[in-house]
């Protein structure tokens, strides 16, 4: 990517933390994206698809603020699972290193 010219990388900089951000994560099981705004992320090439679901969504439920609700219940329960996620790669790794580690008497 920065063959050619290796002083323009602040330039790649930007493409390259958006690429991060909206990349799903084997730890989590998302991407930060999804995990902050609880919607996946949806690309410039295709701004179509956000209006075709936004006005699915808005016929779909006729009262904004129970729409709304909806959404922030939907965004807790992904943030549980991926806390729950989370917590059961912490103690899987816990348990490898623990098989690993020896201890010393002295």
């Amino acid at each position: 990517m920065l063959e050619i010219n290796k002083k323009s990388w602040h330039k790649k900089l930007v493409h390259a933390l958006w690429a991060d951000r909206v990349s799903q994560k084997k730890s989590i099981g998302m991407s930060p994206f999804e995990l902050v705004y609880g919607v996946d992320t949806v690309f410039p090439t295709s701004l179509a698809t956000p209006v075709v679901k936004l006005l699915q969504e808005a016929g779909s439920e006729v009262d904004p603020m129970q729409r709304r609700l909806n959404q922030m219940i939907h965004l807790q329960q992904t943030r549980q699972d991926v806390f729950q996620n989370t917590f059961k790669l912490q103690e899987r790794i816990k348990k490898i290193y623990d098989k690993k580690a020896k201890t010393d008497t002295f």
